[in-house]
């Protein structure tokens, strides 16, 4: 259990962008559809799900988690609160960039109708309306605290970031992409698929059992898993060569290749542009 933070919320951001289309026109049964290509204007959530926290409240979660480092990310889920939070210096960025101005408007109103403005030495997290779910079933954050009992985080980022994320489909809509754009974003998928794929055995060791492999982890696994063509193979590399086997693995990366080819990768969105709009 965590310390309850001080919160704001505040509106997402949309930017339109023109993005191509098919257009289709639903024709009758025998006669094919009519599909046009068009360029239309699209309103996209440049921060969808996703909020801030201070470094010092970060901090002081890590602490109570008996963590010690401070992770960049935290998955949180609250009473109808969900995202992520991004671990960044909210009142340093205040006062050096912002040319000390903590004060922003929130999506709550005051009794003249007009945005609550907030300080932001006060808040220890910033969280976007995508993020909490019914906020304008509640009159103000005041009212929703008290009916909240606790504040249930239960995730964090791991000690150790990942050098490769998943990046969505929608996310990908929002860049102009040329070819050679692209053959950048996919090459480390493309190489770590071919060395999954009978390519490079350590690649298809650290696919199968995950990283951070150590003696007793890979010890742990020979005795208690079921796989027995996976405990073959850590015993005798030389397994890989076999058809029985990579017939396997290529059965068990092939819908990874299938979701590579519709882009299914995703990346942490820039916290610096955030704080700017």
């Amino acid at each position: 259990m965590v310390s309850a933070p001080r919160f704001c919320l505040v509106p997402d951001y949309y930017s339109e962008t023109n993005v191509k289309v098919n257009f289709v026109t639903e024709t009758d049964y025998e006669d094919d559809d009519i599909i046009e290509i068009k360029d239309i204007v699209e309103s996209f959530n440049r921060f969808d799900g996703q909020g801030l926290i201070s470094y010092e409240m970060a901090r002081k979660w890590a602490d109570e988690l008996g963590l010690d480092y401070v992770p960049a990310q935290w998955c949180i889920r609250q009473n109808f609160i969900k995202g992520m939070l991004n671990t960044f210096p909210i009142h340093e960025f205040c006062e050096k960039v912002n040319n000390g101005n903590y004060r922003i408007r929130t999506s709550y109103k005051d009794i003249n109708g007009k945005p609550k403005i907030v300080d932001l030495r006060d808040i220890d997290v910033i969280l976007t309306e995508s993020q909490f779910k019914l906020w304008d079933s509640f009159p103000s954050i005041e009212v929703y605290e008290h009916n909240c009992e606790k504040n249930n985080l239960k995730w964090h980022s791991p000690k150790k970031d990942k050098g490769i994320l998943k990046m969505n489909y929608q996310f990908l809509q929002t860049l102009n992409l040329n070819n050679e754009d692209i053959e950048t974003i996919c090459e480390k998928f493309v190489n770590w698929i071919t060395g999954v794929n009978s390519g490079n055995i350590y690649y298809t060791i650290l696919f199968l059992l995950g990283t951070d492999i150590t003696d007793e982890k890979i010890m742990n696994y020979l005795e208690k898993s079921e796989n027995h063509w996976v405990k073959s193979l850590i015993v005798n590399l030389n397994l890989i060569n076999s058809s029985f086997l990579s017939k396997i693995i290529y059965l068990t990366v092939k819908i990874l290749t299938y979701c590579g080819k519709f882009s299914d990768i995703l990346f942490v969105k820039e916290t610096i542009i955030w704080m700017q709009k």
